[in-house]
C-alpha cells in the first residue's frame, strides 16, 4: 500500500513549480507597451558616474566623481556621494565630494531619503516619497527643517496612463506658483519630450520644454533607482538616451533661449550593456 505521505509531498512540490512558473511568467510577460521592468526585477547599479546623470551643473569633481550605492536585498539603502555648494565667483555652483552621502528607510508605502554630511551632526535634507499601489511614485514631497516654511511646490505630485507610464507631474497652487508637466514617448517608449507650464498668480507665464534623444539599444539598468532626482529622468525609458535640452519659450510661445543642454558618450561591456 503507497503511503498517503507520498501524495501529499507530491501535491506540495507540485504547487511549487506552479507558483515559480506563474511568478515568472508575471515579470517576462510584458508587452511592448508597457512601463520599464519593476525594481525588484533589476539587477543592482553599485556605482556610476555623477556627469552621466542630471546633476546641477557647473560643478566641481576631482579624480574621484562615481557615486556608490549599497543595498539590502533589490533596493537601495545607503547613496555615497554628493554635491555642496561653492562660491559663483570661482566659476562653479557645487562641488561634488563623498562626505555627503544619502540613507534610505522603506516603511510601508513610504521612502524616506535623509541627505548628510559628514561635516554636520544633522541631517542637511529630508525627502519622503509616498507610493501608488502598483510601487511607483505618487507623491514626493521636500520636507523642511522648519514646518513653518513648507509650502505646496514642496509637494509633487504625479499621474499615469494604464499602462504605467508617468504621463503627468503637477506642484504649487495655481493662484500663487503652479508646475504642470506633461510628459511624451516615442514610438519604441522611450521618453520623447517634457513639456512644462508654468503660472503664476493663476496668469501662464513661462513654458519649458525638456528634450531627450539619441537613444541607443540597450537596457535601461536603472529603473530600480526611481528616487533619486538626478537620476529619475533615466529611470522613465526602456533604453538610454545620450543627449537631452531643456528650452524657455515665454507665454506668447516665443523662445527666449536655452537653459540645458547635454550630451554624453558614455561607455559599455563586451556584451553590450550600459556603464554609467
Amino acid at each position: 500500500m503507497k503511503s498517503p505521505w507520498l501524495g501529499i509531498f507530491f501535491y506540495i512540490w507540485f504547487m511549487k513549480k506552479i507558483l515559480l512558473l506563474l511568478f515568472a511568467l508575471l515579470f517576462l510577460g510584458c508587452t511592448s507597451d508597457e512601463a520599464p521592468e519593476t525594481p525588484a526585477s533589476q539587477p543592482e547599479t553599485t556605482t556610476y558616474n555623477f556627469h552621466n546623470m542630471h546633476y546641477p551643473m557647473p560643478t566641481l569633481s576631482g579624480e574621484q566623481n562615481h557615486v556608490m550605492l549599497q543595498y539590502s536585498g533589490p533596493m537601495p539603502i545607503k547613496r555615497i556621494g554628493g554635491l555642496k555648494p561653492m562660491d559663483p565667483a570661482t566659476g562653479f555652483s557645487y562641488f561634488f565630494t563623498q562626505q555627503v552621502y544619502d540613507e534610505l528607510q522603506y516603511v510601508s508605502n513610504k521612502i524616506v531619503i535623509v541627505e548628510k554630511d559628514l561635516a554636520f551632526s544633522d541631517p542637511t535634507k529630508k525627502t519622503e516619497i509616498i507610493l501608488n499601489v502598483s510601487g511607483k511614485i505618487d507623491r514626493k514631497i521636500n520636507v523642511r527643517a522648519d514646518l513653518l516654511y513648507q509650502t505646496s511646490l514642496d509637494t509633487v505630485k504625479y499621474f499615469y496612463d494604464a499602462n504605467g507610464f508617468l504621463t503627468q507631474t503637477k506642484s504649487g497652487k495655481p493662484d500663487v506658483e503652479y508646475y504642470a508637466a506633461t510628459h511624451y514617448y516615442n514610438s519604441q517608449r522611450n521618453l520623447d519630450s517634457i513639456v512644462t507650464l508654468k503660472y503664476d498668480n493663476s496668469v501662464f507665464t513661462y513654458k519649458f520644454k525638456e528634450v531627450f534623444s539619441d537613444y541607443d539599444t540597450a537596457r535601461n539598468p536603472l529603473t530600480a533607482l526611481f528616487m533619486f532626482d538626478e537620476i529619475f529622468l533615466r529611470t522613465l525609458s526602456r533604453n538610454n538616451y545620450m543627449s537631452y535640452e531643456k528650452l524657455v519659450y515665454d507665454a506668447d510661445n516665443v523662445l527666449l533661449g536655452t537653459a540645458d543642454q547635454r550630451n554624453w558618450t558614455i561607455p559599455y561591456d563586451t556584451t553590450g550593456n550600459i556603464i554609467f
